[in-house]
């Protein structure tokens, strides 16, 4: 079987759900009363109050499978990546190449801001996270989802987008038929249910 863009997107697409369930796994283990997960100490991290409890209330065991599932998330970074940007490009209908370049390179600039964030945590999670590493941690982690959010509006925007002219020509539109018609496709080559 070749490697097609609607492959890679499907088993990028599986990878990131799959490796989504192994976080929620590591974050069961490792909740406390202080903190529900690594999501969650990360976001507490601009109170240092709040992490040094959060620190004492954690295991051995569980700052180890904190470590572990922020190694993970670097795969999980280029997967997430590599499956937003390519819904992006496939559901982009502009025809200015820069802003689609823009618009493509979100999940990218997320996955940067993410392995920061990361590279902090870890710092945090190893006894040498001072109170400008975890300011600069906790903007990466807003930063992050900044540019998540952005990419998952696109998607959901171009989705509607081509819901709306992929079903029906709207009378006086200036669209030809096969541009009406990819709109309509997008979604299909996305993996995504198609009437």
């Amino acid at each position: 079987m070749a490697l097609t863009p609607r492959v890679a997107f499907s088993c990028s697409l599986v990878s990131c759900l799959v490796l989504q369930v192994i976080f929620e796994v590591i974050d069961k283990d490792i909740a406390t009363s202080q903190v529900s997960g690594v999501v969650a100490f990360q976001l507490g991290l601009r109170d240092g109050d709040a992490t040094a409890r959060a620190l004492a209330a954690w295991s051995a065991h569980d700052t180890t499978l904190a470590g572990f599932a922020l190694g993970l998330d670097f795969l999980y970074m280029a997967l997430y990546s590599m499956t937003l940007s390519t819904a992006i490009s496939w559901l982009s209908r502009t025809d200015s190449d820069l802003l689609r370049s823009l618009c493509v390179a979100l999940p990218y600039t997320a996955a940067a801001f993410d392995a920061a964030e990361n590279m902090g945590t870890l710092r945090v999670l190893l006894g040498n996270g001072s109170a400008v590493v975890r300011s600069a941690t906790y903007a990466c982690v807003i930063t992050k989802f900044v540019f998540l959010g952005l990419s998952l509006l696109y998607i959901m925007i171009a989705l509607v987008v081509a819901g709306v002219w992929g079903f029906a020509k709207p009378s006086g539109s200036q669209g030809s038929d096969s541009e009406v018609n990819a709109l309509y496709e997008a979604p299909c080559m996305a993996g995504m249910p198609c009437c």
